[in-house]
Formats: structure tokens, sequence, C-alpha cells
């Protein structure tokens, strides 16, 4: 499923979908070499209380682990598990749009092979988009820890309908929901990102008129990076892939960033290395995150051409 050119539509007001529409949901699940937690998630949606028809897909995206042997295990007490196999290209995007294609139903769930939905997220996610075509919940950020420490954001903020960039609020997608009509018109998610997909395609539905609904009946617990290495990769992705969002969205009116700022940022982290063996695990993960964050900026500026720092 290819990315379309942007189209931007004047605000469309939601409706609920015909009866008939809403009868199947999907959960896509996409995974790579995911077999030592994926097993939580499904767990998780093996015990969800759900009266409608529906079905979970988890797409294996060229996985050299036990992943598969893991889906296998749990199809034998939920039948409505199915396993794609989706190795052409190893990319998250390619992978739920595989997914996608396959799907029967017409109500959309996402979430990750890693995360951990809540008890009641897929009747109360399809009870959202029942009413609306693009919903959101809250990603608790703590339960999941491997080092959970008191100071820590209960709540991820970006899964509260708060403003990403400057710009417009943003969908995660290990918390995601959407009819599959507005998906379709959308383009599907880009496979030209290999990081921040969601906030690309949560952009472009607001764009064509879909506003984000979020729920509060419901939670997903995402399982935060645990070693400095992934706590790196992470970090320096996304500061490439905000390169690329400005790239795509700044003639949809997305704002430049501070230059000024940037550099103030980039002092306030020589300073916190002064004593920074004596910080906390905690807050050493995220010095660890920030600054290879800022890499990835720059490097992004020179992959894209573009100057946001």
């Amino acid at each position: 499923m290819k990315s379309k050119q942007l189209v931007v539509e004047s605000p469309a007001r939601d409706k609920p979908v015909p009866k008939s529409a809403t009868e199947i949901v999907s959960v896509i699940v996409p995974a790579y070499n995911a077999g030592q937690k994926l097993g939580y998630q499904l767990e998780a949606l093996y015990n969800q209380e759900f009266d409608g028809d529906w079905e979970v897909i988890v797409i294996d995206n060229g996985s050299t682990d036990n992943t598969a042997n893991v889906v296998k295990t749990y199809q034998r007490k939920m039948p409505q598990l199915r396993l794609l196999q989706a190795p052409e290209r190893r990319n998250r995007s390619y992978a739920r749009n595989e997914g996608v294609k396959v799907a029967r139903g017409n109500l959309l769930l996402f979430c990750d092979a890693d995360d951990v939905v809540g008890e009641n997220w897929v009747p109360a996610m399809a009870a959202a988009l029942r009413k609306h075509t693009f919903v959101i919940c809250p990603l608790e950020s703590r339960r999941l820890r491997e080092s959970a420490q008191e100071d820590e954001t209960f709540i991820n903020r970006m899964s509260l309908k708060e403003v990403y960039l400057d710009f417009l609020p943003v969908a995660m997608g290990c918390a995601f929901a959407v009819r599959r009509d507005a998906f379709e018109a959308c383009g599907g998610y880009s496979e030209n990102f290999p990081r921040s997909q969601d906030v690309d395609l949560s952009w472009r539905l607001q764009l064509a008129g879909h506003e984000i609904e979020l729920t509060e009946d419901t939670v997903v617990y995402g399982r935060p990076r645990s070693t400095y290495k992934a706590i790196m990769k992470q970090g320096f992705e996304f500061g490439v892939a905000q390169v690329n969002l400005y790239r795509t969205f700044a003639h949809h009116g997305m704002p430049n960033s501070s230059f000024k700022a940037a550099v103030a940022e980039y002092w306030r982290l020589v300073k916190q290395l002064r004593g920074f063996h004596r910080k906390s695990r905690l807050k050493r993960e995220q010095w660890v995150q920030k600054a290879s964050f800022r890499v990835g900026r720059l490097f992004g500026c020179f992959r894209y051409r573009r100057l946001y720092f």
C-alpha cells in the first residue's frame, strides 16, 4: 500500500459507520525478533472480553528468532489469531500495511509486539471507533520499565492529544485505531519513514479532516528501552525522523525549529555531564536519549538537506 500525496480537505465531522461495517475488528501487530516479549502481548489479547467478531494478525517481518513459534503456540487457544509472514522488506510500516491487506475488518486497531494492551483495550477502542474515525488511548510508560523510578512520568504526554513539534496532535502507533476507509484513503502507513510513521499517518489523517478522539476508558502499557544502546538508537532515529517530518509537512504549515533553543539544549547537555557517574540510572538514560536525539537532528539535516535543528 503506497503512500499517496497529501491532500488537505476541510474538516469533516465524524459520523457513526453503518452497523454492517463495524462487525469485524482487526488487531494488527507487526513483529520483528519479538520472541522474548510477544507472549506478554498475546496473553493480554487472549484475555480480552469482546463479544464481537474480531481477529489478531501478527506480521512476522523477517524474524530470525522464535517469533513465529510463539504465535503458533498461542494459536492453539486463540482461533482468531493469524500469522502472516512478510520478510520482503524489514520496515514496520510495510509490515502494518501488509497486515491490513489481509485483514477482514473495517475497524483497524494497531499495537506493538513488545507492549501490553490494557484488559479492556479491544472493546474500548472498538466502541470509540464506532463513533469516530480516528481514536487513541493513553500510554502508560512505567509498569513495564525494568528499572522503574518514582519520578518517572506516569502517562506519556504525546498520547493525550498534545500538539507535537508545534504543528498537530499525534497518535502513537502502539495505541491507535482507525476506520479502514480513512486509512486507505490516506494511503496507509508511509514506508519512507523508518521512524515516526505513526506521526506521519496521524498528521495526514488530520489534514484530511479527521480529528483525533481520545478515549480514556483503556490504556496501553509501553515498554521503554532498557539498554543504553537501544535508548541511543531510538533517540537518534527520532531526531532524524523529525527532520523528515519537517521536509514533508513544512508546506502544510509545520514551523521550523529554533536554532537558539537548539544551541541552548546542547549547552545544557554539556553542563549535565558534570557528575554524570553519580546520577541515577533514569537520569543517565534521559541524558543519553536527549544527546542521541540531537545528533540525529544534525544527521537528518544532512540526509534530507533541510535545516531543522
